[in-house]
């Protein structure tokens, strides 16, 4: 049953996902019909063959829109192909508007609609649905005589609806208005429909009455194979070849076809299609017996389909798309009350019985949180997804697959599903927003079931909960209970039936406090509380009031911890420990002894904290008792996440050496650049850095006796844009050249003033053309006083710099040597690609979170929060011809290796500026290898034999005068179609096929082809297509 269709709308619940899940959609879908309306198959069908469109140049349908008489009438004529152009002119009622005259005229005519008397037809009341079903009907061969209405039209006409169906998945009344899609969802039931014809006795006409007539109308068959075009129910009669005739294999020819299928989720369909090309596939609801979104037990099932059916019904069961024998025949029994493993909250279990054809398809659709890794690159129509799984699935979402992948942002956290591609391979079929409970505070939480917020119980979804093997997302704060979580805030996430997938943790990571030291004098009165010096991570340095008895109790035998006593001692000078703490309405803190803390002594060999320097070491504790150094020191590391915070020391009256001020705050180990001091005044704090560290051993915050530092040059990197600019001013004797360059991690403009011009030559040479791709341009600037580059020197690999005598360019000699980032390189420039330096092939790039790397041997390139990635690379033809060289900028790995020719792939130059810390306050990808543009499609020229001679608004119409080098006979095989310019792009507005011509112009020259004038003001084309020949006007404006 497997038949993949990623590009289809599929809708996972018939009655408890409507509206909640974003689905993905078909070729020919609207933006405002989702798989969340229960019509969108109607109205994509009726799309694809020409009965239904938009009702704007934006892609939109307006399902919930309106429907009048007249509106009616023109869907009727569409509907049933009616030569409405014959009927203009000949309107028999008197209040109808011309553009809608001859469609009303031509479903009078065929006797599908009346009027309402006195030559009215009504046509701006809206259709009912007693008025839409009697004119489907008498399409179908129904109504043929008045004597079918008895005493009142609207009791026949809903009753004979329906008995053919023709309002299934329509709630209405015989008075009630339809909207756009229940309109399309009638007509589709009409198409489906069995036609008719009179086969009753019409009796005799005495004077006004008619005597013996007798109602009976026989459905029409045939033995063409196309009336088995549309399989809605049995067709073949008594399997003789005899097929029933329904409305859409009659107007159609049999080329709208509607066969069985699966969709992705391996469920019972339909897939649609109209002369060969797929419309959609679409759930079978009409065999769904139930569906769970709770665990399901073997009685259930039981109960529900019964020993019988079980036992002699071919069984099917798949778990997202993939076959599984967690639920089978043997075990459906009535005796099995325990719910199968692969059901539980949040998973989608629906039962479909085919009586018919004897089977049972049993399928558990689960919903996976994920989040973006990069904002959507509609260059290469993708989105990368980090899916939250064990699942093996495909990262990358196309927005042709999914439409509304195209809206999504870096990190926004978003539901989806998937389904089994091939054998242990998926991909994600659609995808949601997640509901958000924002910020809420927990009162109570399970580790395994539940968490409660403002009253309300939310049970965990089975995808989301924690597994004490596998930690799903979100919940690794919350795997043990732990009172502390109570006084943080969580952003909620719930799954489409109301489940918890997911947590995040918004507040509480400041619950830590550095204690300095503390006063508790000796009294007679048991004093349970002191006054202690408290530095906490947003850099506040205060007073507290700790809760001693308490708190003692926590740090009571804890390794490296000391009592809160009056006779403290030292510790009270200098107790220079980290703590978690809460507090309470009172103000009054309970501290307890962090889970993993290490404090660094001075090393003059070691004295610097930066991205090149990010380990802390020395005496430590670690909670679950691991070393991370072989000499058996504690270890820590730092990351983005990790918080600094410098300070200085005082003298207390005690004569002790004691931290009293902070000075600065800083977070992210690429953003620091300290020099760890010495204490060395008397009676001296030992150490210089104390630390708290995670499970994983990266820091959390450090507390750092050191200063600030501060090296930077005047480094840039020459891009290729449009803002080069040379000229003269003020008869100065200078000559000017504006360029962009990436300066401190900013596009900026500067410069160049030089009196002879060699200064801007030799950068031209560099900056501009394709010899900059690969080769890069890194330069080191001289300004003056008024900020004009005066100098500038193109930096490359083996430079000396100044009076140093080492490199101060980590180049290709030191990745091929392993040498590790020092602060003394100011330059990163390492060629990647065939004969270079880092292999003899292309290199495959990697990342982690703001770190690059490319093989094994590397030590890792980190950039600075927020600093950009620039990619510069040719573009080309189909040729091979160069037709620009791109530069684009991106705020993150992600975005920028995904922007590349090859994605990851990449040969060409890195080019970076290194501060001192050894981080890049930018990045430069220079690429060799081109990426590809399409400016010829192939299509076959214009043979010269037809042109364009007019194309505008005249008289409120839409000419266009086509010349085809004959006054006798208009050109044949021509579609017209006219165009709006939208949003920088041409887009269709309407296409007329097999055009015929109003008439020979003279004098323009050619044949007249006229179109109904658009409703929207803009700019529009004409594109006219005469076999092989395509042409397009000059554009013209609506006002």
């Amino acid at each position: 049953m497997r038949n993949l269709k990623r590009a289809l709308s599929l809708l996972l619940s018939s009655t408890m996902v409507l509206g909640m899940l974003v689905m993905g959609s078909s070729a020919a879908s609207y933006k405002d019909v989702d798989a969340s309306n229960k019509n969108q198959e109607a109205i994509e069908v009726l799309q694809a063959v020409g009965v239904m469109s938009g009702v704007d140049n934006e892609g939109n349908f307006d399902p919930d829109g309106s429907v009048t008489r007249n509106q009616m009438a023109v869907i009727m004529a569409h509907l049933l192909k009616l030569d409405y152009d014959y009927y203009r002119g000949t309107n028999p009622f008197t209040d109808v508007p011309d553009w809608a005259a001859p469609y009303v005229a031509a479903c009078a005519a065929e006797g599908v609609i009346a009027g309402i008397g006195n030559n009215q037809f009504g046509g701006d009341m809206k259709v009912t649905a007693a008025q839409a079903s009697l004119m489907i009907m008498k399409a179908l061969g129904y109504f043929q005589n008045a004597e079918d209405f008895g005493s009142d039209w609207q009791v026949a006409t809903i009753s004979q609806a329906s008995k053919i169906s023709l309002f299934d998945q329509i709630n209405a009344t015989a008075e009630s208005a339809l909207t756009r899609a229940q309109v399309a969802q009638m007509v589709l039931n009409g198409l489906q429909a069995k036609t008719v014809y009179f086969t009753g006795d019409k009796g005799i006409q005495i004077g006004d009455v008619t005597v013996g007539y007798r109602a009976e109308y026989t459905a029409k068959t045939g033995t063409d194979k196309k009336y088995n075009a549309l399989i809605t129910g049995k067709t073949d009669i008594s399997d003789q070849g005899q097929y029933y005739i329904q409305l859409g294999e009659e107007l159609y020819d049999g080329q709208l076809r509607k066969a069985a299928d699966a969709d992705d989720f391996d469920r019972p369909a339909f897939t649609w299609s109209y002369k060969g090309e797929e419309i959609g596939t679409y759930v079978d609801w009409s065999l769904m017996v139930q569906e769970y979104t709770t665990g399901v037990t073997g009685k259930e099932l039981y109960n529900l389909l019964t020993s019988n059916i079980i036992k002699n019904y071919e069984f099917h069961y798949y778990v997202d798309g993939k076959e599984d024998d967690t639920i089978k025949a043997s075990n459906m029994i009535r005796t099995n009350d325990y719910n199968y493993k692969t059901t539980d909250n949040g998973a989608l279990t629906q039962v479909f019985v085919d009586n018919e054809n004897g089977y049972i398809v049993i399928t558990t659709i689960n919903t996976y949180l994920a989040k973006a890794e990069a904002d959507y690159n509609e260059k290469r129509d993708e989105l990368s997804l980090n899916v939250y799984s064990d699942l093996k699935v495909e990262s990358t979402v196309k927005a042709a697959d999914i439409p509304a992948v195209a809206d999504v942002k870096e990190g926004d956290i978003i539901l989806v599903n998937v389904a089994e591609t091939s054998k242990n391979d998926y991909e994600v079929i659609t995808i949601g927003e997640p509901e958000v409970i924002a910020d809420a505070k927990l009162t109570k939480y399970s580790a395994q079931s539940y968490l409660v917020t403002d009253g309300t119980q939310y049970d965990y979804a089975m995808m989301g909960k924690y597994d004490a093997n596998n930690s799903r997302y979100g919940f690794a704060d919350l795997d043990i209970y732990n009172k502390s979580a109570l006084d943080n805030t969580y952003n909620i996430y719930l799954d489409p039936y109301g489940y918890v997938i997911g947590t995040e943790k918004v507040s509480g990571e400041l619950k830590y406090v550095f204690l300095t030291g503390y006063d508790r004098p000796q009294t007679h009165l048991g004093i349970k509380t002191a006054e202690a010096g408290a530095i906490f991570m947003d850099g506040t340095m205060q007073k507290i009031e700790v809760n001693v008895t308490e708190s003692n109790k926590a740090i009571k035998g804890v390794a490296g911890y000391d009592e809160l006593s009056a006779n403290g001692g030292e510790w009270m000078s200098r107790y220079n420990r980290w703590f978690t703490y809460t507090v309470n309405k009172d103000g009054v803190y309970t501290l307890a002894p962090v889970d993993n803390w290490v404090n660094t002594s001075y090393d003059a060999s070691r004295d610097v904290i930066n991205s090149a320097s990010v380990r802390l070491d020395g005496v430590g504790y670690n909670k679950l008792g691991q070393k991370g150094a072989d000499d058996g020191r504690d270890v820590a590391y730092g990351n983005d996440d990790s918080v600094y915070i410098t300070v200085g020391l005082g003298r207390n009256d005690f004569n002790s050496s004691i931290i009293d001020e902070v000075n600065n705050v800083y977070t992210g180990v690429q953003n620091v650049d300290m020099k760890i001091t010495q204490d060395n005044t008397t009676n001296p704090i030992t150490e210089s850095v104390f630390t708290v560290y995670d499970s994983n051993r990266y820091v959390v915050a450090s507390i750092v006796i050191g200063k600030d530092v501060n090296n930077t040059k005047n480094y840039a990197y020459g891009i290729d844009t449009d803002a080069m600019n040379e000229y003269v001013k003020d008869n100065d004797g200078y000559v000017y050249w504006d360029f962009e360059a990436i300066v401190e991690g900013e596009i900026k403009t500067l410069t160049v003033k030089a009196e002879y011009g060699t200064v801007f030559t030799e950068l031209q040479k560099v900056i501009t053309g394709a010899v900059n791709v690969g080769t890069g341009a890194m330069l080191e600037l001289t300004y003056d006083k008024d900020g004009y580059v005066v100098d500038a020197l193109v930096l490359t690999d083996e430079m000396t710099y100044d009076s140093k005598t080492e490199d101060f360019i980590y180049g290709n000699n030191e990745y091929t040597d392993k040498t590790e980032y020092t602060d003394e390189y100011d330059v990163y420039l390492v060629d990647v690609g065939v004969n270079k330096y880092v292999s003899d092939g292309r290199a495959t790039m990697s990342t982690n979170g703001k770190t690059l790397w490319l093989t094994g041997k590397d030590y890792g390139l980190t950039i600075a929060e927020g600093a950009p990635i620039i990619v510069v690379q040719n573009v080309e033809n189909e040729k091979g011809d160069v037709v620009e060289t791109e530069v684009e900028v991106y705020t993150n790995f992600n975005a920028a290796l995904k922007a590349l020719a090859y994605e990851n792939v990449f040969e060409g130059q890195i080019g970076a500026v290194l501060n001192s810390k050894g981080t890049a306050e930018y990045v430069v990808l220079n690429s060799n290898r081109p990426d590809g543009v399409e400016t010829d499609d192939g299509s076959n020229p214009v043979s010269g034999k037809y042109s364009i001679k007019y194309a505008d608004l005249w008289d409120g119409q839409v000419y266009v005068v086509v010349n085809n080098g004959s006054t006798e006979k208009a050109p044949t095989d021509v579609t017209v179609e006219l165009q709006s310019y939208i949003s920088g792009e041409w887009k269709t507005h309407s296409t007329v096929k097999d055009a015929e011509s109003d008439g020979y112009n003279a004098g323009q020259s050619g044949w007249n082809y006229i179109l109904k004038a658009p409703m929207t003001k803009g700019e529009y084309r004409a594109v006219i297509t005469i076999g092989d020949d395509v042409m397009t006007s000059d554009s013209f404006a609506i006002k």
